[in-house]
């Protein structure tokens, strides 16, 4: 008989609509004959499909599908699977596959899955500062109320925009009620928005737009005065060490040198 190597959306996950089904069959002789199906269940999870179970077809495989699916003795079935958002309520669904060989065996296969067209609540609290590092801005936010969250997606614009700032894509994700956007430009304000996304793939509404400007990258080192190969520097009584101060980066740099020397006693403050 065919061997059922796997069946997505995943036995206990949640899915939205449209969603693809897809499924992997083994056989080593040929399989003739595939069919994927779906049952409502009800809004319990504990609900099983059984003897009176209603089964309606997502899709049945032509030969043709069949053959351009084959790749050696594994074959990998998908269809799309779309639902009415306007009249099904969020329930349990049993999906099943069956496939039956050129030899008249038959292997069956079934998971049950959670339909959730809902989206979560949005996160609340959002707030943009630049870190102060030189290049970054720092997002905070309060977590969405909703239990299944499974990540918060970040967008950001140079305008209040949203739809703009989406349809050029995420940032970033994070897990988390706070987000690093260490790729800014010096004295450009950018606008951020947050949503909140749960497990079967539903977006919140966007908090935001919230905006700051991060300041330029100060890369400050210390060009050390040449040493011995054991890293002691020798003066005499009275000595002239010159210090070199390098700032690779385009934001102004201030602060405080200074030099301390070791006689053997302790460091001491000589300028």
């Amino acid at each position: 008989a065919p061997t059922i190597l796997s069946l997505e959306p995943w036995q206990g996950s949640a899915f939205r609509s449209p969603v693809t089904v897809t499924a992997r069959v083994e056989d080593a002789i040929a399989v003739k004959e595939a069919r994927l199906e779906y049952a409502y269940l009800g809004e319990s999870s504990l609900a099983e499909p059984g003897s009176g179970t209603v089964w309606q077809t997502i899709h049945a495989f032509t030969a043709e599908e069949l053959a351009a699916a084959q790749s050696g003795t594994t074959y990998t079935l998908s269809a799309q699977w779309a639902l009415d958002a306007a009249t099904q309520t969020e329930g349990w669904f049993a999906l099943r596959i069956t496939a039956r060989n050129n030899g008249d065996k038959t292997a069956v296969s079934t998971v049950k899955c959670r339909y959730d067209n809902q989206a979560p609540d949005p996160v609340t609290g959002l707030s943009a500062a630049d870190e102060g590092s030189g290049g970054a801005i720092r997002l905070n936010f309060t977590a969405s109320a909703s239990p299944d969250v499974q990540k918060y997606t970040v967008y950001r614009g140079e305008s209040g925009d949203f739809a703009a700032a989406q349809a050029a894509g995420a940032i970033g994700e994070t897990a988390a009620g706070a987000y690093r956007d260490s790729t800014c430009a010096k004295g450009v304000t950018y606008f951020y928005w947050v949503t909140a996304v749960d497990r079967a793939g539903n977006e919140s509404e966007p908090a935001g737009p919230v905006s700051a400007s991060a300041g330029a990258v100060c890369d400050v080192s210390i060009v050390q005065p040449p040493v011995s190969r054991d890293g002691v520097l020798t003066v005499g009584r009275s000595s002239t060490i010159a210090v070199t101060l390098r700032n690779a980066g385009p934001a102004r740099a201030g602060g405080t040198l200074t030099l301390t020397a070791d006689y053997g006693g302790g460091a001491e403050t000589v300028g």
